[in-house]
């Protein structure tokens, strides 16, 4: 048995919010087998609470179920009700059994990387853009997902020297999808 953990970073003007109770958020875990294309996502557990607040503004979801990462992928889904207004957050995901436990930890091996969503003029950033980041052109393996800010902008996290897919919505705008990047 392994233990899936992921830790998410809630920020408000890009500063990292401590304090949020746990209870707040509600984390549903899916499971979708890597060998089928066609795979239906099973929910494994949902509507639990993330286990605790790991410090500078990171908190952590621990599943402790039967994982096999062979031949699975994991996706992590969390809502916030909190009164605080939250509008950033970013999900870092480990698939291992390493418990971390301080920001730095969480942020080893990781590049900060900003993603500009424009008008189709180019110029005009769009802000209140959900932003998907996968690994894969499915767009089924989410590794990190945002909201633009005012300036179009979303930053992320994520490991260096891959090919990522960039998934974008928003009502009213079509988007070209996938937008690939490499980072």
């Amino acid at each position: 048995m392994n233990t899936l953990r992921a830790y998410i970073s809630a920020k408000i003007d890009s500063i990292p919010v401590a304090g949020l109770s746990l209870g707040d958020f509600s984390v549903t875990v899916y499971r979708t087998d890597k060998m089928s294309e066609m795979s239906t996502a099973k929910s494994l557990v949902s509507s639990v609470a993330l286990t605790r607040e790991v410090g500078g503004g990171f908190y952590q979801y621990e599943y402790s179920g039967t994982v096999d990462f062979i031949l699975y992928n994991y996706v992590i889904a969390v809502s916030y009700s909190g009164s605080t207004l939250l509008d950033e957050t970013y999900w870092y995901a480990y698939d291992f059994d390493e418990d971390i436990n301080t920001r730095e930890e969480i942020l080893r091996g990781s590049v900060m990387w900003t993603y500009i969503v424009y008008e189709s003029n180019g110029t005009t950033p769009i802000s209140g853009v959900t932003v998907r980041v996968t690994n894969d052109i499915s767009g089924r393996n989410v590794l990190v997902s945002g909201v633009t800010n005012s300036l179009g902008q979303v930053e992320f996290m994520i490991a260096p020297n891959q090919m990522l897919y960039i998934w974008r919505e928003k009502s009213s705008y079509i988007f070209v999808n996938p937008d690939v990047e490499t980072v």
